[in-house]
């Protein structure tokens, strides 16, 4: 790798695409992260009903993992990021919604608020395999472990800015025509801008997707993917420790996303490696 240049991976106009539509989405999933805690918590005052937030968001992504890698496998993984941030940019228009009704959330009643956040965890864990597995097709198999190391870079990035951005709206004072739109309501907006922004940007993405080996489904093809993944986090952690990874390992990464069962292998997109977008609050996931 001695004299490539440091950001050769952004000479693909699609990884430039893909990254600044990573960077506005994850530090949007941050924000509203912070501003659904401080509703729930202004509404309940309750700390359990705090943390169920966290759990909602969470369980989508425990009971479909591999049902998420199966379908990376199987379909465009361009158009699954599509549909399922779509669907999560549904979802923040609803939460948009609630703050703005007068009476969805009357009375401390704040399931609708769970049941939303169920519907982004969905969104997300359906979306991280895929996301993770589209990665290795934007920029050329040289330039893979410069791509993976700008992408970390990024996530850290857009995962230490977003909470910044959330509490500074959530505080913004707001006055005269804007004022109904202080608190959770501004970041909900900003988070609905966030989505759209992202979802343009990937979808000026045009380069072809890696060969997809379309397999029937069945046990063995759905747990396929499990089976390789514990294989390869045992290699990373017995040669590069816990949280590590050798040049070596990130070549390998490129192998097993181009192969069948990549969306299976790919982490989750919160965890913002190779390709994650988020899942941070969640992305983030918990973008």
């Amino acid at each position: 790798m001695t004299g490539v240049p440091a950001g050769i991976a952004f000479r693909s106009r699609d990884f430039r695409l893909y990254q600044a539509a990573r960077l506005m989405v994850i530090v949007g999933a941050e924000a509203q992260s912070v501003a659904v805690a401080w509703q729930v918590y202004a509404i309940t005052h309750s700390a359990l009903d705090l943390g169920f937030t966290g759990l909602a968001l969470f369980l989508p992504g425990l009971f479909f993992m591999l049902a998420a890698g199966h379908v990376a496998d199987r379909y465009d993984r361009r158009k699954i990021i599509l549909g399922c941030y779509g669907l999560q940019a549904v979802c923040t228009a609803v939460l948009l919604w609630l703050s703005l009704s007068e009476w969805a959330l009357r009375g401390g009643r704040i399931w609708p608020i769970y049941a939303v956040l169920v519907g982004i965890g969905l969104g997300r864990a359906f979306s991280g395999p895929a996301a993770s597995a589209m990665l290795p097709s934007l920029v050329p198999k040289d330039h893979f472990v410069n791509a993976v190391t700008w992408g970390a870079t990024i996530y850290q990035i857009a995962n230490m800015a977003g909470p910044a951005v959330g509490g500074l709206l959530f505080t913004l004072p707001l006055a005269g025509a804007l004022a109904p739109w202080r608190g959770a309501r501004i970041v909900y907006a900003f988070t609905l801008v966030m989505l759209t922004g992202f979802i343009v940007l990937v979808g000026m993405i045009r380069t072809p997707m890696v060969h997809l080996n379309k397999k029937a489904f069945s046990v063995r093809t759905l747990l396929a993917g499990l089976d390789a993944g514990v294989n390869l986090a045992g290699s990373v952690c017995g040669d590069a420790g816990w949280g590590g990874g050798s040049a070596a390992d990130l070549c390998y990464g490129y192998s097993a996303c181009g192969a069948a069962g990549a969306g299976a292998v790919a982490g989750d997109a919160e965890c913002g490696g190779a390709g994650g977008f988020v899942d941070d609050a969640g992305e983030a996931d918990q973008a």
